[in-house]
């Protein structure tokens, strides 16, 4: 049980963004966000989310207060103004829902219903282009049009230091984000996850991987997934810009490594299903330009600037590994990270520099998701929920700093239980995986699923829910959805 804090924990997103900017003067002035419009400074980005928040408060206010936690839903596409949405969010002590424009009536009018929203956050044009519109109408949730600027005609006082004061420490328990995954009764579930949760995350990063002058992040992950919070936060909360990529170059390999190339990324997560693409595509400009692999650092060469790749969300094989250093140079660092929504996205790692490293890692074909990051533990368990052997297979179970505060409404709460192999302080609850691991040389290795669910392009689907939706249909009795892999082809469901 490594266990590090620096006390950030203890304070919200936003006030720690407010206190670099304290600590920092020259910090203001600096590039902070980038987008295919426009370009902002970090006070800028202060300055338009503390405005956001005036108005947001002036509404929220005149509309009934929840009884408990303040949750605003946010429907808009990536770009600088989503970022400032949720930083203003963070500024009035509320948490953010992400929808994307692209979700099903149903599912957004579940989500809706079962996290109550006090407000969503969205454009007018935006919100008339999605297919759920009239849900938005039909539950009366109101609306906050960012385009519409007559909603700021009246503002109240706004305070932060009300709410910032960084000298003091933070209450913890502060709700930041409600994000929605596939649930394994058929029905979504709203995954609850703190601002401290996210910090203890961060600062593992931040310690591991410190971030150097002249970096460059990129936010590419759809809000909705848990991926998209280390993207934005993990270079901006330390004074580090942050390139906002478009869902049209996400979509296009070719653009996408353009603009990495362009911007000078230096860091970036991605499924292995994209980080495939982007090497398939990348061998064959080689090709038609006669350019020998790997690439080396003399002269120009495709992302000479990108040193520190991440691949989470679905298994990375050694096979994509040892294809990745076809292209790359010896010292470029990709690492495997391991873990789940309700566990802010990461808690194991495993970090490649070389074909060399990968080679000496692999057991049984696989490669490993590595070791606990700080203030995670991991225990292997058998169907008795005691301690497996070493060397032996058993469930993944995790404690620590990175679970979530559970579900909304306590949806499926039996997957946390009281910790009862360990009773180091921190670590009293623990969260059943449906992973199973084993360890191997001290290393941790992923030995699949317990249940139902599979990643499909890294989105984590549960074929419950698939069946559970089809089976809706009066005219289907009963259905079986299957999943499966053939050799060099994507994952593909199928049903009968």
């Amino acid at each position: 049980h490594a266990t590090h804090s620096d006390g950030k924990e203890c304070l919200t997103l936003d006030a720690v963004l407010r206190k670099a900017l304290s600590d920092n003067p020259e910090l203001a002035e600096r590039e902070a966000l980038r987008d295919n419009r426009q370009t902002i400074t970090f006070a800028q980005l202060n300055s338009k989310a503390t405005e956001l928040a005036e108005r947001l408060a002036r509404i929220i206010e005149l509309l009934p207060q929840p009884e408990g936690d303040k949750i605003v839903a946010v429907n808009l596409f990536p770009d600088i103004e989503l970022i400032v949405s949720l930083l203003a969010i963070f500024k009035i002590g509320a948490a953010y829902l992400p929808l994307d424009p692209t979700f099903p009536a149903d599912r957004v009018s579940h989500i809706l219903q079962d996290a109550q929203p006090i407000l969503l956050l969205t454009t007018g044009s935006i919100l008339r282009k999605t297919a759920f519109a009239s849900v938005v109408v039909e539950l009366n949730v109101p609306v906050f049009d960012l385009e519409n600027k007559e909603s700021s005609e009246v503002y109240i006082t706004f305070n932060e230091k009300t709410r910032g004061n960084e000298t003091a420490p933070r209450v913890r328990n502060v709700l930041a984000a409600v994000l929605y995954t596939s649930g394994s009764t058929g029905v979504p579930k709203g995954v609850r996850l703190e601002h401290a949760t996210i910090l203890h995350r961060l600062n593992w990063q931040w310690r591991t991987f410190p971030f150097h002058s002249a970096e460059v992040g990129c936010f590419k992950t759809a809000l909705t997934f848990v991926d998209s919070m280390a993207e934005i936060w993990a270079p901006l909360l330390i004074g580090q810009p942050v390139e906002v990529v478009s869902k049209p170059v996400i979509q296009d390999a070719q653009r996408f490594i353009d603009l990495l190339d362009r911007c000078k990324i230096t860091r970036l997560v991605l499924v292995p299903s994209l980080l495939k693409a982007m090497l398939t595509l990348l061998k064959s400009r080689a090709r038609k330009t006669d350019e020998s692999l790997p690439y080396t650092g003399n002269g120009h060469y495709p992302l000479k600037h990108l040193k520190m790749w991440v691949c989470s969300g679905e298994i990375l094989t050694g096979e994509l590994l040892l294809e990745f250093y076809d292209c790359f140079p010896a010292g470029t660092v990709i690492s495997n990270y391991y873990g789940s929504t309700e566990l802010m996205g990461d808690v194991t790692y495993a970090t490649f520099k070389s074909r060399e490293d990968v080679l000496a890692s692999f057991i049984d074909d696989k490669i490993p998701i590595g070791k606990p990051m700080d203030n995670c533990a991991i225990y292997l368990l058998d169907a008795s929920k005691e301690l497996v052997d070493n060397d032996e297979i058993g469930e993944l179970y995790v404690a620590g700093s990175h679970l979530c505060s559970g579900y909304v409404r306590n949806r499926e709460m039996e997957r946390f239980s009281k910790n009862h192999v360990d009773n180091t302080p921190g670590y009293d609850v623990m969260f059943r995986t449906g992973d199973y691991g084993r360890i191997i040389n001290g290393q941790l290795y992923y030995f699949g699923r317990a249940d139902s669910q599979v990643k499909i392009r890294g989105h984590r689907v549960d074929l419950s829910e698939i069946n559970a939706a089809i089976e809706w249909n009066k005219l289907v009795s009963t259905c079986v959805v299957l999943s499966y892999k053939r050799e060099n082809l994507s994952r593909k469901s199928w049903l009968s």
